[in-house]
């Protein structure tokens, strides 16, 4: 119940860590999904940090292709025309991907 709290001081007391804590929680998360409000808590608290941390974060997010809706949550907050960009190639992705299913759907 206080990870979120240990994690905001280790990356408080170490900011170069922050993007392996970010990494351990997602870890964790690949490795038991019933802990991503934990894991989403934690990164929120690191998020509060800073504006460059919670930048830093997103990007991390992004790369790894995990918790769309907390980008858009730390995009809005801290850089809202990211967060746009975001929306628009997660839509565009997500139409491209309905169009090829049903391209394949068709041909069989």
């Amino acid at each position: 119940p206080q990870a979120a709290e240990i994690i905001l001081a280790l990356g408080a007391n170490c900011p170069s860590a922050v993007p392996c804590l970010v990494r351990g929680c997602l870890n964790g998360l690949k490795a038991d999904t019933k802990c991503k409000p934990a894991v989403v808590k934690s990164l929120r608290k690191l998020a509060s940090l800073s504006p460059r941390e919670a930048n830093r974060i997103r990007g991390i997010l992004q790369k790894d292709c995990a918790l769309p809706e907390l980008q858009v949550a730390l995009g809005l907050k801290h850089d809202a025309r990211a967060s746009a960009m975001l929306i628009s190639s997660h839509i565009a992705k997500e139409y491209d991907n309905r169009l090829c299913s049903k391209q394949e759907q068709s041909t069989i």
